[in-house]
């Protein structure tokens, strides 16, 4: 299991290619490349070609940057020569860290920094700690702890759990578009294609996150003028009738119709199986599905 530990800010989004310049002479264990700020020392077992080319296996990377310690990534094992292609060859650090990060890893964030942490494959687990950080699981069954700040939390693909050290009474949960944002004493989060919620006192599934609604359904039909009709919680019908209406259903799963007129429909976050059926109607209109397994149907003008 490889262990990254982020030592100030990352950003995977911006590690950038560059040139540097073998300090010393590699050894059978270690290979230093400088460009007089920014350093990285590898660690492993290696033998040479000829050509200079590297192989073995690489065991740890350190970066250093004016001096001070930027990031270090221990406790893997990986064929050091994939990792030379990579970056002599290739010129892509991101591939690099692809190649390096593959397994079930171990990925902390700085302390106070808003990080950009990434998981790629394999099962990981992922700490923000302090600052507004955006952690990717990418693919396999990831948990994802942001720590303090408002994060960002993308489950990808598999079965992720989102990890918070509050309670679940203490926490505040609602539906957002294309996920769950879950406000506490840790911060503002949001979370996506997240699975499972892991609260320091029990573990609650996506679909359990947010109670179904008990609020009564709202029936409402407009005018022939231009309407503004806003749904609730509940199960709502909204019917535009004539003019150039704004509908938005709200939560719950709603039947949204535009009716005649250039309409703006907001369909809203429907609960996880729960779906809004919108009609845009005559006229060109302007329809946001939102989050749910929603239905839109066109009908007829020049509809997006």
């Amino acid at each position: 299991m490889a262990v990254f530990n982020a030592n100030t800010e990352f950003r995977l989004s911006t590690l950038e290619n560059w040139d540097g310049e073998l300090v010393g002479t590699p050894t059978s264990t270690q290979i230093t490349l400088s460009d007089g700020f920014r350093s990285e020392t590898y660690r492993g077992s290696f033998t040479y070609s000829l050509a200079g080319e590297v192989f073995g296996t690489l065991t740890g990377l350190f970066e250093y940057r004016g001096g001070a310690l930027f990031y270090s990534l221990t406790g893997m094992t990986v064929d050091a020569n994939a990792i030379y292609r990579a970056i002599e060859i290739e010129d892509n650090q991101v591939r690099a860290a692809q190649i390096m990060l593959a397994g079930a890893d171990q990925i902390n964030g700085s302390a106070t920094g808003s990080d950009e942490l990434p998981g790629f494959n394999g099962n990981d687990t992922i700490l923000g700690n302090g600052g507004d950080d955006t952690l990717d699981g990418g693919a396999g069954n990831d948990q994802l702890n942001g720590g303090i700040g408002n994060d960002l939390l993308l489950g990808g693909d598999g079965s992720d759990t989102a990890v918070f050290g509050v309670t679940f009474a203490s926490a505040t949960s609602q539906a957002v578009s294309g996920g769950y944002q879950i406000t506490s004493a840790e911060g503002t989060d949001i979370a996506r294609d997240v699975e499972f919620f892991q609260f320091s006192d029990r573990l609650v599934a996506a679909d359990e996150l947010i109670p179904p609604s008990t609020d009564p359904p709202l029936d409402l039909t407009g005018t022939s003028g231009s309407d503004t009709l806003s749904g609730g919680s509940g199960n709502d019908r909204l019917l535009g009738d004539e003019g150039n209406d704004r509908i938005d259903g709200g939560l719950g799963a709603d039947t949204l119709n535009g009716g005649d007129g250039d309409d703006t429909i907001i369909g809203g976050p429907s609960e996880d199986d729960l779906r809004d059926v919108i009609y845009a109607g005559e006229g060109n209109d302007s329809v946001d599905a939102g989050a749910g397994n929603d239905q839109v149907f066109g009908q007829g003008g020049n509809d997006t």
